[in-house]
């Protein structure tokens, strides 16, 4: 069996997420310019970044569903043009209110029509025996971007002001959207026996006790990615993009150096391991200064480059890959319930306790997912299928010959 990973389509789709990666993640430093320019205070704050996932978690579930009947290029172009819209919307946003949270929500639908699709897609470009390794290089390409789109927004802030640095992110937007026709994408299969009732399928236990666990480490992941920033100023800490580019070299070792590591040694062991530097990660922040910011950065990424990829691959191991779409669904919405609950609840418990408070209480949630993982079973793997073994959808561009009915398999 050909279990070649870095295969023609699928690095084309780590191109096309990179792309698409640097526009979202130029939103990892929307905390500061809140409270910077625009002076909100930190309910607020945790408000307004909690609203994306709000839409997220209402549209992850209709998108993983639609996914599977529908296709996954179309989702992908949706996933683009919401985001390169809402970034031109931030170019003229001038104060607080409905407007901002108008914005977050279109971001929010973006952000789920794209992941969900790329995912999903992700795993069918992947031989079965590398899914987790796939998943991991398809998110760690937008971790990359978690460290160069901050940074590079940050410079181009200081010296040019935000609306420039908003106006790049609308740029690979676009790009994301041109690169997305020439993507190769195997058709999605007709089922082998009826649909699972969606409702039956989150129900699932190989399904919902991984689920719940990445939806309570996300509730930490908000807390860190969102409050490090207003937390640093109020200490005069200015410049907050040291802690994305800790969090990109985590990932990177995590799912570059050992990306195959949960797909060798365990899915579930390794999901275990990696939830307990995630609470660690959060402890650091108990203080600030420039090395606990960096070092904080550093072990969310590489906890969470281990526990989400190793997560995925559980809640798919035990599914057919008919219903992909709608556990990618499932397992993404669960992420997005922790991300969208996490900011307006802990931004509350800073006003009133301090941030270091609001870090204690989001170790606590990376705790009890670890216990929740201590009770979890593997599931029984379904039978396994390759993108190669599929038919490819029709491309929608003449760019596609038909030397891409080969696969083109290449190595990066």
């Amino acid at each position: 069996m050909n279990d070649r990973l870095l295969s023609r389509p699928f690095v084309q789709l780590l191109i096309v997420q990179a792309s698409f990666g640097y526009a979202f993640s130029t939103f990892s430093l929307l905390p500061k310019y809140l409270a910077l320019v625009l002076g909100l205070a930190s309910s607020e704050i945790g408000a307004v970044m909690g609203a994306l996932g709000i839409t997220a978690v209402c549209f992850v579930p209709l998108v993983g569903f639609a996914v599977d009947h529908l296709g996954r290029r179309g989702f992908l172009l949706t996933g683009a043009t919401l985001i390169g819209v809402s970034s031109i919307g931030f170019m003229f946003a001038t104060g607080s209110g409905a407007y901002l949270y108008a914005l977050r929500l279109v971001q929010g639908a973006g952000f789920a029509s794209f992941f969900v699709a790329g995912l999903t897609l992700a795993a069918d470009l992947a031989p079965a025996s590398r899914i987790s390794q796939a998943l991991g290089l398809f998110g760690v390409t937008n971790l990359i971007m978690n460290a160069i789109a901050p940074t590079v927004t940050e410079i181009l802030a200081s010296r040019y002001g935000w609306q420039p640095a908003f106006g790049v992110a609308a740029v690979l937007a676009v790009v994301a959207f041109a690169l997305i026709f020439g993507l190769t994408i195997p058709e999605s299969p007709t089922p082998s026996s009826p649909r699972t009732p969606y409702l039956a399928l989150a129900r699932r236990d190989t399904i919902l006790r991984p689920s719940i666990a990445i939806g309570l480490t996300a509730v930490t992941f908000s807390a860190l990615f969102v409050f490090h920033q207003p937390y640093a100023l109020e200490n005069g800490l200015e410049n907050v993009s040291g802690f994305f580019i800790a969090y990109a070299i985590g990932a990177g070792i995590a799912r570059i150096a050992f990306g195959d590591l949960a797909d060798r040694r365990g899915h579930l062991r390794v999901a275990r391991i990696a939830a307990v530097p995630y609470a660690l990660g959060s402890l650091i922040l108990l203080d600030i200064d420039l090395v606990r910011l960096a070092l904080a950065g550093f072990t969310i990424g590489l906890s969470h480059g281990f526990l989400y990829p190793a997560l995925n691959a559980l809640v798919i191991a035990g599914s057919d890959r008919s219903e992909r779409g709608a556990v990618m669904g499932i397992f993404l919405g669960a992420f997005n319930v922790g991300f969208a609950a996490g900011p307006p609840i802990l931004g509350l418990v800073a006003e009133r306790a301090g941030y270091p408070a609001t870090f204690a209480v989001s170790a606590a949630f990376a705790g009890l997912a670890f216990l929740l993982l201590l009770w979890t079973s593997s599931p029984v793997p379904a039978p396994a299928h390759t993108a190669q073994a599929l038919p490819r959808e029709p491309q929608t561009s003449e760019l596609q010959d038909s030397t891409c009915s080969k696969a083109g398999e290449v190595h990066s």
